[in-house]
């Protein structure tokens, strides 16, 4: 369980860090397209992480729910328990381990461990110096609450760990969610984008999810183009991140441009004809 939760709050480490980087001028376009290309990256990184029940107990716990102490917005029967999703064994396994571990390490590095001078000059990002409005419900990923349904389970494995006398996690310097990071040099900051998507490469293939993160990844993106509620401003937001996902992901991954490009034009048309 130690183990576990370890690996867990690595896990948390990379995809909080991803959600700390902000465009620096507004009508910048490729910081636009920058921040958009890591939003896919960040949704891959969670729907991996559902996929393989990277914050759920190993199953040699017999664990398999819990009831929150401090259920989340999400959370529909908050006295109810929630159960955890199936763990994939190899997460367990010190090989298969040893790799994931590496690959996440490697994600959160420059968030958790590189100085502000070394952020500027390496990756070409500075401390953000923006309206802390800004940072209010800033969630990068096509499905914002992907990264709310993960904080909820990753809580109820902290609570699940503080209620075993002999569990202990290994704690390390994470990353600290009062420091974000704004776009100063696009080009650096893209090497950054390409390390992050080349490790959720490697986990993706390592553990036989490519299909089941692309299903996903496809389903959120189209779901950003329905909208039963006559929400100005949601559809006016969504229509702006489709626009950018079209074009931030026709190279790297045409599948869900098209899913984009798709959900755009579903939204034009629920305009057109509701007015």
């Amino acid at each position: 369980l130690s183990d576990a939760y370890t690996l867990a709050d690595l896990f948390a480490d990379c995809v909080e860090s991803i959600n700390l980087i902000y465009g620096n001028h507004e009508e910048s376009h490729s910081e636009e397209i920058l921040t958009s290309q890591l939003g896919i990256e960040q949704a891959r990184l969670l729907i991996w992480g559902d996929a393989v029940g990277i914050s759920s107990p190993p199953a040699s716990t017999g664990i398999t729910s819990a009831i929150p102490k401090h259920p989340g917005a999400l959370n529909p029967e908050p006295d109810k328990a929630l159960y955890f999703g199936t763990r994939d064994a190899r997460l367990d396994d010190p090989r298969f381990r040893q790799r994931v571990e590496d690959s996440l390490h490697a994600i959160a590095s420059p968030m958790t461990h590189l100085t502000k001078a070394k952020m500027f000059q390496t990756y070409g990002l500075d401390l953000f110096k923006g309206s802390p409005k800004v940072r209010e419900n800033h969630m990068l990923a096509p499905n914002p609450f992907r990264l709310q349904a993960f904080r909820e389970k990753f809580e109820l494995l902290d609570e699940v760990m503080t209620s075993y006398p002999h569990a202990k996690a290994h704690k390390h310097f994470g990353v600290n969610k009062k420091m974000a990071w704004q776009i100063m040099d696009v080009a650096k900051a893209s090497e950054l984008c390409t390390l992050i998507r080349e490790k959720v490469d490697y986990l993706v293939q390592l553990m036989d999810a490519q299909t089941r993160v692309d299903k996903a990844m496809r389903y959120d993106v189209r779901a950003m183009g329905w909208h039963p509620s006559e929400d100005m401003n949601a559809t006016i937001r969504d229509t702006l991140k489709l626009s950018l996902l079209v074009e931030a992901s026709e190279v790297l991954y045409p599948e869900y441009s098209t899913a984009a490009q798709e959900a755009l034009d579903n939204v034009t048309d629920q305009w057109k004809g509701s007015h």
